[in-house]
């Protein structure tokens, strides 16, 4: 017996990135997929019904406004994000990595780049 494939779905908080990325997540899972979603802590909290194998959390920002210790902190949340993101690819070694939105995507594609894992949102 083989071991399925695994998609690795990123999607952030709040819930209109992930409702969509469920609907492809229960699709992968119909079609003998395993899933793996990669979300925030904000799409944590509606993640809990998510059709997924297993649930990564990693730190994610968004850059706003014009203050650079703000962007600061953001560049370093994101660059903790990258590598918590290259561990679960690594854990995970998904054949694919679906980007759906909000602040997780980056990490999770930036992360699947460097490994060099197909991407795509």
């Amino acid at each position: 017996m083989t071991t399925p494939r695994t998609v690795l779905i990123a999607a952030g908080g709040p819930g209109g990135h992930l409702f969509p990325a469920a609907a492809i997540a229960e699709e992968m899972r119909a079609r003998g997929w395993r899933v793996a979603l990669m979300t925030d802590a904000r799409g944590r909290t509606y993640a809990a019904k998510f059709p997924a194998d297993t649930i990564e959390d990693v730190p994610a920002a968004t850059f706003s406004g014009v203050n650079p210790v703000k962007a600061m902190t953001a560049a370093l949340k994101i660059a903790r994000g990258v590598r918590a993101a290259r561990a679960g690819l690594k854990e995970h070694q998904p054949a694919i990595v679906g980007g759906l939105g909000g602040n997780t995507t980056m990490p999770a594609q930036w992360g699947a780049r460097g490994l060099r894992v197909p991407n795509q949102s």
